[in-house]
């Protein structure tokens, strides 16, 4: 079963429907990557990896997700992009659900997530947070 891809679903879900990241995050929220010419600001939800944990041989429990959700724009678009990521921390921190018939146990953030980097000469920042998720298929 393909848990990562539960717990993102259950990601866009949540935060598509909510309508403080809509506004504020108008280039959309992608799985991955954005594509070429996306509007600013846009968020990316990626998994960075996980772990199955295992009860007898052959019996999987759950798998812990550690997964990336981040809001990018100018430099100049930091008071929307923190607006986002409050809103994101509000909804999902300690949050649970279902997503096509798995359960969604528990999100909780690990570390916050702050960088700047050029693209095309424009000075972007990325402001966001690594979550931990546990699904069960």
């Amino acid at each position: 079963m393909m848990e990562g891809m539960r717990a993102i679903q259950w990601l866009v879900t949540k935060l598509s429907g909510d309508a403080t990241i809509t506004a504020n995050a108008t280039g959309g929220i992608f799985r991955g990557q954005a594509p070429s010419g996306t509007g600013l600001p846009f968020m990316i939800i990626q998994q960075q990896g996980s772990r199955d944990v295992d009860g007898a041989p052959g019996f999987r429990f759950f798998t812990e997700q550690v997964i990336v959700v981040k809001a990018i724009g100018r430099s100049t678009q930091d008071t929307t992009l923190v607006t986002i990521m409050d809103r994101v921390d509000a909804l999902i921190q300690r949050g649970s659900g279902t997503a096509s018939g798995s359960t969604i146990y528990q999100c909780l953030r690990e570390q916050e997530i702050i960088f700047d980097e050029e693209a095309g000469g424009v000075l972007m920042t990325t402001i966001g947070g690594q979550y931990r998720i546990w699904v069960k298929e």
